[in-house]
């Protein structure tokens, strides 16, 4: 399993996260976009999880930086009700999401992931 960068937020994102059992409102575009117009020091940050050539799932976080180090929060501590688990199709082990996810930060220089 591996993480791929989107560069930004695909025009279907809603469409595209809406089949997966663990979506709430808090994966959609329209809660996204409020918390970035009301904290504007964060940013989101789209992930596509793929086993081999299939996308099996998505992932979005919001990043910050402190010191001038990248800092990703799914959400940030203090920030009760935001639920931002990964979306992953049924039967895919989280395990593996989470092993591909600290290889992904550790490649890319984020710095700390709350």
């Amino acid at each position: 399993m591996h993480l791929h960068r989107l560069e930004e937020r695909p025009k279907n994102w809603d469409q595209l996260i809406q089949p997966f059992r663990q979506k709430s409102l808090f994966h959609e575009s329209l809660w996204l976009d409020f918390v970035v117009s009301a904290r504007r020091c964060l940013k989101v940050e789209y992930l596509r999880v793929e086993r081999g050539q299939e996308t099996v799932g998505y992932f979005c976080c919001f990043r910050s930086s402190k010191f001038n180090l990248p800092i990703w929060g799914s959400p940030f501590a203090g920030r009760t009700g935001m639920y931002l688990d990964p979306l992953l199709s049924p039967g895919e082990d989280q395990a593996l999401f989470l092993e591909a996810l600290n290889r992904y930060c550790s490649e890319n220089q984020v710095a700390h992931l709350k």
